[in-house]
């Protein structure tokens, strides 16, 4: 759920445009700074989930991890870096970043 262009560009000022949960500066191009985000902590349920001190800014990436059904049980920012760091998590994605690297670099040899 969205929230006011105004809580938008205070959380992103608060944060310093960087994410929270990765450290990326998402002022660094247009394109990371089109895929910045804000996170709630809090459940849709919750009446005061709009608030600045329950949102934290998030690039698209962990915004998108941060979906799942495990993560939205998470209603503190510690318990949310925490999944992303998770050595379970990232090994999915380690394991398929592996894979298409493998696949360019292939393509490209096999064009050579």
């Amino acid at each position: 759920m969205a929230v006011s262009d105004r809580t938008w560009h205070e959380v992103f000022d608060r944060d310093n445009g960087c994410c929270r949960y990765c450290g990326e500066d998402l002022l660094l191009s247009i394109s990371r700074y089109r895929s910045a985000e804000v996170d709630h902590l809090l459940p849709v349920e919750h009446s005061d989930r709009d608030a600045v001190e329950h949102l934290v800014l998030s690039c698209g990436p962990c915004n998108k991890s941060l979906n799942s059904v495990r993560a939205r049980r998470l209603t503190t920012f510690d318990s949310r870096k925490s999944f992303l760091q998770s050595s379970v998590h990232q090994v999915g994605y380690l394991r398929k970043y592996q894979e298409h690297l493998e696949k360019r670099i292939a393509r490209n040899l096999g064009e050579g």
